[in-house]
């Protein structure tokens, strides 16, 4: 890491420390990897742009497979916190890697596949900017009883 991506790094996390928040969009990390968060209501999507840094990689200098599956995570959790009004947790999530880069800009894309009363579906799909497909994440969430 260079000398400007290190200040810039070092200025993100303590901008990060000083806002962090628990509620959708102000996490320590979502501010530290600077997602940027979009939403369209027809059809129900949740959009996260992220631009790749030198923490984001792996040892062989591509972009990190946890770091693949937390974005999709987080952009289909985003997606729930948007268009549910009840709480939620993930069940399982199913990550399939077909491309990897080491720069640029990752973006992720979460909908809906079948929005049940209890069991929820979700699709996410991983891309470079520009396009290129990196990864296809599938989940299962789960909508948490009501406890009135």
């Amino acid at each position: 890491m260079n000398l400007i991506e290190e200040r810039d790094m070092l200025l993100r996390a303590e901008n990060a420390i000083k806002n962090h928040q628990l509620k959708p969009e102000e996490l320590f990390l979502f501010r530290l990897f600077d997602f940027k968060f979009s939403y369209t209501d027809d059809p129900e999507t949740c959009t996260i742009e992220a631009p790749l840094n030198e923490i984001m990689l792996g040892p062989l200098r591509f972009i990190h497979g946890g770091f693949i599956t937390y974005l999709a995570d987080t952009c289909m959790g985003h997606l729930c916190f948007k268009y549910l009004d009840e709480p939620f947790v993930a069940l399982e999530l199913k990550t399939q890697y077909l491309k990897s880069v080491q720069d640029g800009i990752v973006v992720a894309e979460a909908r809906f596949r079948k929005k049940g009363k209890k069991i929820l579906f979700i699709d996410c799909d991983i891309r470079t900017k520009e396009g290129t497909p990196l990864s296809t994440i599938s989940a299962t969430f789960y909508v948490l009883p009501d406890k009135k």
